[in-house]
């Protein structure tokens, strides 16, 4: 269970809370479809760490949302945007 509480101040982390976001971050952006550019990946530790800066502190709803935005925002997969051929 979290113990963590709120951020003690705006860029400090208990040991506690780092490891939740780091968890978080480390989880999600080693999955397969994750783009592998550094600058994506910084992208997105950024987010994981403003998120739990705003208050979603609960380990599980910090992942889901998170996860949530990486595949929308942070998937390597590039999607054409392409119209249908007409016949």
């Amino acid at each position: 269970m979290f113990t963590g509480g709120p951020i003690q101040s705006f860029s400090t982390f208990s040991p506690d809370q780092l490891k939740v976001v780091r968890d978080v971050y480390l989880e999600i952006s080693h999955r397969p479809w994750f783009a592998q550019d550094a600058a994506r990946k910084e992208e997105f530790a950024r987010y994981v760490i403003k998120m739990y800066q705003r208050g979603l502190i609960i380990p599980e709803k910090l992942h889901d949302l998170c996860l949530i935005a990486a595949k929308r925002k942070f998937s390597g997969a590039k999607v054409q945007n392409r119209e249908p051929e007409q016949a």
